[in-house]
């Protein structure tokens, strides 16, 4: 299934309060993915035996996401982007000059 497809059936939820609660972020989304549709093409990467991401970044994201929500963690809202920047700092060739 496409995300375009995906996100029309965000869409269809019976309640319409659920489809109204819904409609903004599901319009934002959908909103992104057609102006990157040329650029995006993962069905045809994949096809082609192209990568469609960097394992050495799902894996940083991954082990941030673990951090951040490790038993006994709190973090206030407003530090979580600082600390994601720094993550990424520390694991890319800026970690020197930083």
């Amino acid at each position: 299934m496409g995300v375009c497809a995906w996100g029309a059936e965000l869409l269809t939820a019976e309640e319409p309060a659920e489809r109204t609660r819904r409609q903004k972020a599901t319009e934002k989304l959908l909103g992104y993915f057609s102006k990157h549709m040329p650029r995006l093409n993962y069905r045809e990467r994949l096809a082609s035996g192209r990568a469609i991401g960097s394992g050495a970044v799902e894996g940083q994201a991954k082990t941030l996401g673990l951090r951040l929500k490790a038993r006994g963690a709190r973090w206030l809202k407003k530090n979580v982007r600082p600390m994601t920047s720094l993550v990424c700092v520390r694991n890319s060739i800026q970690w020197d000059s930083y």
